[in-house]
């Protein structure tokens, strides 16, 4: 017996365009963040210093993030070998919560660096 999957195409094209969402969102009443897209680095750079970010420290910050990730990932393969894949999991989520809730609150560029 064949079943059939019917898919709505334009709520995935919606989901996945940064503009249409955008638009959507406004035209629903749903409030965003500020933000913009780039087509070009040059365009990425000028809305990255409209907003405020320092572009130096957001490289460096990217860099250190994937230094960490290639550090601790083979840690985290230890971990789930000796507590489980749930419990290092979960670990690991708790950890990330702090972090991104830290990234939320903190206004200074210099101390989410630090997170």
């Amino acid at each position: 017996m064949k079943e059939n999957i019917v898919v709505n195409t334009d709520a995935i094209e919606i989901t996945e365009n940064r503009e249409a969402f955008r638009d959507l969102m406004t035209e629903i009443g749903i409030p965003m963040a500020p933000q913009e897209t780039a087509k070009s680095f040059l365009e990425g750079k000028e809305i990255a210093q409209k907003f405020g970010f320092p572009l130096d420290k957001m490289v460096l910050l990217l860099l250190v993030n994937s230094g960490i990730t290639a550090w601790v990932a083979p840690k985290m393969g230890i971990l789930i070998e000796k507590i489980g894949e749930r419990k290092a999991l979960t670990l690991e989520y708790i950890a990330l919560i702090i972090i991104f809730l830290g990234y939320a609150v903190v206004d200074n560029v210099n101390i989410a660096f630090l997170l």
